[in-house]
């Protein structure tokens, strides 16, 4: 995995992601990798993410930016 996040660029000044809702900042020195999801074998469009060594959890995102980013709220339930 090292050599993955070797070739993700980071920035020494703060800068911009762009995402479905509109442009999310990121920090200094934040490296970002674009990710999806997939439910129920739906697989959603890529959103970019942040990784954070520090972080005690696999992967956070709050319900708004799951349902706006990923279009889950559009996939059927059951």
């Amino acid at each position: 995995m090292s050599l993955i996040l070797d070739r993700c660029p980071f920035y020494e000044a703060a800068t911009e992601a762009g995402t479905p809702s509109g442009p999310i900042l990121i920090r200094s020195y934040q490296i970002v990798v674009w990710v999806g999801l997939s439910v129920r074998g739906t697989l959603s469009r890529p959103f970019p993410a942040v990784v954070d060594t520090g972080h005690s959890h696999n992967f956070s995102i709050k319900e708004e930016q799951l349902e706006l980013w990923t279009g889950a709220g559009s996939i059927p339930s059951g």
